[in-house]
């Protein structure tokens, strides 16, 4: 098994970058279509107001089969591990 040094694989994967680059031919006329398009994508994915109501409507039922099975204390723990989660991924 050779060793390829970091400054070669480097470079190679430069090299097949080029390559797919120059094998891609955009036509500029339907850059404004696809522009359109994604803005319609990004619409439509992005999170709407009942999105968080829902999101706020689960964490308190959550809270609450929580608070009925283990109690309180368990449940800051779990709410802050859950939060800090769900805030990194948005």
């Amino acid at each position: 098994m050779t060793h390829i040094s970091c400054a070669e694989l480097r470079r190679q994967a430069e090299c097949l970058e080029l390559e797919e680059l120059a094998a891609i031919s955009v036509n500029s006329s339907l850059l404004p279509t696809l522009n359109g398009l994604l803005l319609e994508v990004y619409a439509i994915l992005r999170p709407k107001p009942l999105d968080y109501d829902q999101r706020n409507t689960l964490a308190d039922v959550f809270r609450k089969i929580t608070n009925q099975i283990f109690g309180i204390f368990l449940f800051l723990a779990v709410v802050t591990i859950v939060y800090l989660n769900v805030a990194m991924n948005f």
